[in-house]
């Protein structure tokens, strides 16, 4: 027996059947009680690409490290719907600040350095905005977001704008803010001035995990400090 295909058309044509039944089985069904709705594709219809966002539009609203991305609106009302919440009171910058892994000792409470790791451990949310003063005696005068993972730790220097300090994740990233003349807007925002910087190219891998916010505000963070 031949398990070699002799009519193209006919298979694509059983496929598509195929495809159509299973579509109106699966529309059929409700999981965690929405709806579903399914389709059959034909491999012949042209289907549009997502919409690429600007650099200068990703420098407004992401802030990305190599665990975490974070997309958040911007508060001119041209780009981004107002917020629904009071957010903003809660995280004026409107980003999770970088966590701080805290040491105590004596005198107090301090921001551990990056040696210093396995000594401390990261505080609740709250604590983290309530110590924000408390920051390690780092180089950076913002700190990055991977600060404490020792696997990044030796590449965060090439990972940092040196004009608007914005961290990223990859060396791609950067070049590309970089190149497009570090746009950044102001945190007053509804403003769109840029700020010019020439274009350096580095070498790094490049691997961006995704991970949603909501499990990022549980786990990452212990109650007490």
């Amino acid at each position: 027996m031949s398990l070699k295909c002799i009519d193209v058309e006919l298979e694509k044509r059983n496929f598509e059947k195929a495809g159509s039944v299973l579509a109106q089985v699966w529309s059929q069904s409700v999981i965690d009680n929405e709806p579903v709705g399914a389709k059959y594709i034909s491999p012949s219809e042209l289907h549009p690409l997502g919409k690429s966002q600007s650099v200068e539009w990703k420098a407004k609203h992401l802030r990305e490290s190599q665990y975490l991305l974070q997309i958040v609106k911007c508060t001119n009302s041209k780009c981004c719907a107002s917020f629904r919440s009071n957010m903003r009171q809660v995280l004026p910058a409107r980003f999770l600040p970088s966590p701080i892994m805290y040491i105590r000792k004596e005198d107090g409470v301090f921001a551990a350095e990056e040696h210093e790791g396995g000594d401390g451990h990261f505080g609740s949310l709250s604590s983290r905005i309530m110590l924000d003063q408390v920051k390690p005696a780092s180089t950076f005068s913002t700190l990055p977001f991977d600060y404490y993972c020792p696997s990044v730790y030796p590449a965060l220097a090439k990972r940092v704008c040196n004009r608007c300090e914005l961290y990223f994740c990859s060396a791609k990233s950067l070049k590309q803010h970089r190149r497009a003349k570090c746009a950044v807007a102001s945190d007053a925002e509804d403003s769109d001035d840029e700020t010019v910087i020439d274009d350096t190219d580095y070498d790094h891998s490049e691997f961006v995990p995704i991970f949603s916010l909501d499990k990022y505000l549980n786990p990452v963070f212990t109650d007490d400090i």
